[in-house]
């Protein structure tokens, strides 16, 4: 998924919009308005996007073999 996305040359207001998209289309959807749910969402999305963006510079690699990352309810798994 990173090679997909990797040297875009993405403008840096990217993230931020698509993340605002990703809110408003799980509006739109009717998914639960749980406030633990949307923070999980939200924070998962943020987190995806900030690991994306670091590749969009034209000159970026993408390192073969890196681990799927696994993400839980608490965020991140190490």
């Amino acid at each position: 998924m990173l090679e997909i996305h990797a040297r875009t040359e993405a403008q840096d207001d990217l993230g931020s919009r698509f993340v605002a998209g990703f809110v408003t289309a799980a509006d739109d959807a009717e998914l639960p308005d749980d406030p633990d749910f949307r923070a999980a969402l939200r924070n998962y999305m943020e987190w995806a996007v900030t690991e994306v963006m670091q590749y969009s510079p034209r000159h970026a690699t993408v390192e073969h073999g890196l681990p799927v990352p696994r993400w839980s309810w608490d965020g991140l798994v190490p």
